[in-house]
């Protein structure tokens, strides 16, 4: 059966129904290509085992595609003319349930106990754009999925999958790529949405580590750590981070680069996230935490 919520034919038809108009501000661009919803739902790991989490559903393309596979569907909107909307064209889905409200207040957690017993628990969204970075921040921090399979702006997508060495790596991507094993699926062109967008769009997935190569002493300094790095990226980090909010002077982050062996002259995004997990813990000690 076609996914008629990516027909843009039927979109023009109902979205007026309920006074729907498109905000620039919430992030709101519809997939009109049916196989793009299809093809996410495939790659998201949505089985008869496993509720699905999706934020943003907008006319719920994605959403049916992921209720056709999960044992359960929770999507959350805050748009209530699309809550609306979702309960007229999804209503027969008996494995979905709508939540109105805030996806950045939402307690996942809180939900998921509510909803029963599953083998997994995965999140499938086409974010908006407006909150991703502390929407992906509140995934990975709930500690509460094994897959999280994610549609984001091109240039989002590849600042988040960087490795060190790269231009696009940066403080984001330290946080990410520290909590998870991340890949990019595919690239989207901009005809595919509607209205269409000036920028690009890609699919990643992000696999939360289960286990760390480094175990961070203080979260909160390793965050610290990273973002005093990047504070001022086109000085060296030596430089960079005796100004940053870490509070050290240049003795001590000597003392901290050689334990871990990190050269003062680098710059930030060449250190990699595991080395930015050993130079906290360093800085840990030096602090006499």
């Amino acid at each position: 059966m076609k996914n008629r919520l990516a027909d843009p034919k039927f979109l023009k038809t109902i979205l007026p129904k309920y006074g729907f108009k498109f905000s620039k501000s919430l992030g709101q661009n519809f997939i009109i290509n049916p196989s793009i919803p299809e093809r996410i739902a495939e790659l998201s790991g949505a089985d008869s085992e496993s509720l699905v989490f999706e934020v943003g559903p907008g006319a719920g393309c994605l959403s049916y595609e992921l209720s056709l596979r999960a044992a359960k569907l929770i999507t959350i909107e805050l748009d209530k003319r699309l809550v609306l909307l979702l309960k007229e064209t999804l209503g027969d889905r008996d494995n979905l349930e709508i939540v109105e409200a805030d996806a950045l207040k939402t307690d996942f957690k809180e939900l998921a106990s509510k909803a029963g017993e599953f083998e997994k628990i995965i999140f499938c969204a086409n974010l908006p754009y407006n909150i991703t970075s502390p929407m992906v921040a509140k995934l990975i921090e709930a500690k509460l999925f094994s897959e999280i399979t994610l549609m984001l702006q091109k240039e989002t997508a590849e600042r988040i999958c960087a490795s060190e060495g790269s231009r696009e790596f940066g403080a984001f991507s330290v946080f990410v790529n520290y909590f998870c094993e991340t890949k990019k699926l595919f690239e989207l062109k901009s005809e595919d949405f509607m209205p269409r967008p000036k920028v690009d769009s890609a699919v990643i997935q992000l696999i939360p580590r289960k286990n760390f190569n480094v175990e961070l002493k203080d979260p909160e300094l390793f965050r610290a750590t990273y973002r005093s790095a990047f504070s001022q990226r086109r000085k060296t980090l030596l430089n960079s981070m005796s100004a940053g909010e870490l509070k050290l002077d240049k003795e001590e982050l000597l003392n901290a680069f050689n334990a871990v062996g990190i050269d003062p002259g680098q710059r930030a995004e060449t250190v990699s996230p595991d080395l930015y997990a050993r130079l906290s813990n360093e800085i840990y000690k030096i602090k006499g935490l």
